[in-house]
């Protein structure tokens, strides 16, 4: 059984700090590793990734924001073995499509590269499927001291790719074992507080009726957001070039790190929110103030350092073509802190397919605008693409989900 909950402010120090130790280590060892292989080489790695993102959803199956669900229930902890024998299927197919789909790339992709790309993935959707599960379990102290294993890993990693000769194929490896550290730090966490430690199909029937709808409607979800963030690489590639898709990822990467802080403090916000002995109106205008906050932080920060940050880090001449869109990418992170909450009261509100379909018009829109403004104005049609897709999205999710979380509580209130 849990201890006392902790206070709202703790938690959310607490969690916000992890995040900011992991993301700062990430962050810094993709400095690195970019740094080291070049823009064109980097570019190579950035579509293995890209390609092996498009799998994510199989390796996640929907549980990953499911569990935060659950498991934040009261007595939802007997779940926790059942949801590591489903993440566990979801791992063996995963490999299995992969190894699949890697027999039909082309010539010019490396396939280990590829199959290494795929464990990268992997080894993130594992970390993040614990990290909820934490938070469901209000150990985000916890959490945040997981984080001193992920810098651990970054940092051996680092001194790998320093050492030996770098390529893209290296540098996967090399960004893996920070992730991997993660997931091996939080498994010995999670059997330390108690939950039980082996898989169990226990129940499992019971259980797919209840909350299949949900898992596909996350994997949905996730399958679009992969979508909609990998489409930019795919645009970059296949109109600019590899050197130019090396470019567009070290700026969507410098800017993007703080999406995290966004991923986290939202995640922070469900047990509140399904918390039926509170205010609805007072904790939803209290999650979205925090949101609003860390959103218009986020922006003006990017502002006033992202240019000069990116010229002082990436200091190759074929880096320099994306610091013009480090403003405009600014934006978008701005619009992706406030998506992430609107996804969330859709998730708690169980009307997830409502927000599927905001975001598959947003996907088209932005093909069809990628299509229009990419050849034209370069990277810059990227950012816009993203921009003005995702904007009119953030709009209609914020309302809508707002109206579907207070009628959700009005309908379960006792």
């Amino acid at each position: 059984m849990n201890k006392a909950s902790p206070s709202v402010a703790k938690t959310v120090l607490a969690t916000l700090s992890g995040e900011v130790m992991g993301r700062a280590a990430l962050l810094g060892l993709n400095f690195f590793v970019a740094n080291r292989l070049g823009a064109g080489q980097y570019g190579q790695m950035g579509v293995l990734l890209a390609a092996a993102s498009m799998l994510q959803p199989l390796a996640d199956l929907g549980l990953t924001h499911l569990a935060l669900r659950t498991l934040s229930e009261v007595g939802g902890e007997h779940r926790f073995p059942l949801f590591l024998a489903f993440k566990s299927s979801g791992s063996l197919l995963f490999f299995l499509v992969l190894a699949v789909w890697s027999r039909f790339l082309g010539v010019e992709v490396s396939v280990v590269g590829f199959f290494l790309a795929g464990v990268f993935v992997l080894l993130n959707t594992w970390g993040d499927y614990f990290r909820q599960i934490l938070r469901a379990r209000q150990l985000a102290v916890v959490e945040s001291w997981m984080r001193l294993v992920f810098i651990a890993g970054a940092c051996t990693g680092a001194v790998l790719m320093a050492t030996l000769n770098p390529t893209p194929t290296l540098a996967l490896v090399c960004i893996s074992i920070a992730p991997l550290s993660l997931c091996v730090g939080y498994g010995l966490a999670l059997v330390w507080s108690g939950l039980p430690s082996l898989p169990s199909l226990m129940g499992a029937e019971s259980f797919l009726r209840q909350n299949g709808v949900v898992a596909l409607g996350s994997m949905a979800y996730l399958l679009l957001v992969v979508s909609i963030m990998r489409l930019d690489v795919w645009m970059v590639h296949h109109f600019l070039g590899t050197t130019a898709t090396g470019a567009w990822l070290s700026a969507y990467n410098l800017v993007y790190a703080g999406a995290f802080l966004a991923q986290g403090l939202a995640s922070v916000a469900i047990p509140r929110l399904m918390d039926p002995t509170t205010s609805a109106p007072r904790v939803l205008w209290k999650v979205w103030r925090l949101q609003i906050g860390l959103a218009v932080g986020l922006f003006l920060g990017v502002q006033a350092l992202g240019p000069r940050v990116f010229q002082l880090v990436f200091r190759s001449p074929d880096f320099q073509m994306a610091v013009q869109v480090v403003p405009l990418l600014g934006g978008m992170l701005a619009i992706s802190t406030l998506v992430v909450l609107s996804y969330f009261l859709f998730l708690v509100a169980g009307r997830l397919w409502s927000f599927l379909l905001l975001l598959a018009l947003a996907v088209c829109v932005k093909i069809c605008l990628g299509f229009i403004l990419v050849p034209r104005f370069g990277l810059q049609g990227v950012a816009w693409s993203g921009l003005l897709s995702e904007g009119p999205e953030l709009a209609v999710a914020a309302w809508w989900g707002s109206k579907l979380y207070l009628d959700w509580r009005r309908k379960t209130a006792v």
